[in-house]
């Protein structure tokens, strides 16, 4: 049983992995949860415009940290709040 453990790996089954490199070397590898993915500040919008991508109760734990955030932001800068 105890040598059983032993070769058991660290790694899940199957699993994803993200992989920083720096001037072509692999520097730092990390465990991707199977839900994760990559974007852009810039395409995030239109991302969370799209239908199928988020629960609404995502989307609006999404909208309640990003309304924070702003207020937060505001308050520091000075800034009237204006929505468009």
């Amino acid at each position: 049983m105890a040598e059983q453990l032993k070769k058991q790996s660290a790694f899940p089954p199957c699993h994803r992995t993200l992989t920083l490199f720096e001037n072509g070397q692999p520097i730092e590898s990390k465990l991707v949860p199977n839900d994760a993915f990559i974007i852009s500040k810039a395409k995030l919008p239109s991302l969370l415009q799209e239908g199928n991508v988020f629960t609404i109760d995502e989307l609006l734990d999404i909208a309640n940290s990003a309304n924070r955030k702003i207020a937060e932001l505001a308050k520091i800068h000075g800034k009237q709040l204006v929505q468009k």
